[in-house]
């Protein structure tokens, strides 16, 4: 086994960590600990010849080669924050144990430093929390805060509910597509009622440091914005010589990649047909 990190993240659980229902190490397995009888290497791996059945990884110790009978691709993806336009460079991605402990870090302070500011548009801004997404993780995210900020605001005496706020954003007609409409409308109004003011039909047209402006030209002063939206290809497969649809590497039924004996790819870096 190849990998960049030394343990296996439970990503789904990644809103729990951040609105601290759960410790972060509940979030991860360390994968020395899960193997007896097979080999670990920690590294990146850089290159893939399908050809000559070879796989390339830069290591601790420098570049090794490794031959293979069988290869599978587990590479997941990364998180995208070039579809809006500001993304980039002043949201907050939810992808892994950092970014769930740097979100709940970042709300910390900002609770923090509504208490030392005096200017109420500026306090206001601090305690807005904007969420852009509204599958799975979004909602989760949107919940986990609203629950977290009210479970904290005991400790910040300064600090006024009104002061607090979160706002969950999406471009759809209801949130949690994936599932039913009953489930979806159920999940809405439940995070209403704990205070999440969710937006349907709401596209993020540009994400500042001050603020997001909606499609519609609505303007919400925020100081945190974070992104559970878009996703692109581990930079690997791009360079990778395999049959590629939507960044994802083509397989068949049983998994194993289109013309290419002896390699298979599983998970998101697959596009596995249901």
């Amino acid at each position: 086994v190849i990998s960049e990190e030394s343990h296996a993240t439970f990503s789904p659980m990644l809103p729990e960590a951040v609105g601290a229902s759960i410790f972060p190490e509940q979030l991860v397995a360390p994968i020395r600990e899960m193997m007896s009888r097979s080999r670990f290497v920690m590294g990146r791996v850089n290159h893939v010849d399908p050809r000559r059945k070879v796989v390339t990884a830069s290591t601790l110790a420098g570049e090794i080669t490794y031959a293979y009978e069988h290869l599978v691709l587990a590479l997941g993806n990364r998180a995208r924050l070039d579809l809006i336009p500001g993304l980039e460079q002043h949201a907050l991605p939810l992808k892994t144990v950092g970014d769930a402990m740097h979100i709940r870090n970042t709300v910390l302070r900002r609770v923090a430093r509504i208490e030392l500011e005096t200017d109420p548009a500026l306090r206001r801004r601090l305690g807005h929390f904007v969420v852009i997404g509204g599958g799975f993780s979004g909602v989760e995210t949107a919940g986990e805060l609203v629950d977290c900020l009210a479970s904290i605001r005991r400790y910040y005496p300064q600090v006024t509910p009104e002061e607090l706020a979160v706002t969950l954003l999406h471009d759809g007609p209801r949130v949690l597509p994936e599932l039913s409409e009953r489930l979806s409308i159920a999940a809405h109004r439940s995070l209403a009622a704990r205070g999440v003011d969710v937006r349907v039909a709401a596209r993020a047209k540009f994400a500042g440091d001050k603020a997001v402006v909606l499609g519609d030209g609505t303007r919400l002063a925020t100081a945190t914005v974070i992104c559970t939206v878009g996703t692109r290809p581990n930079p690997l497969v791009e360079r990778m010589i395999v049959p590629v649809e939507g960044g994802r590497i083509v397989v068949n039924p049983d998994l194993s990649v289109r013309g290419l004996p002896g390699l298979w790819a599983v998970g998101d870096c697959a596009r596995v047909v249901n």
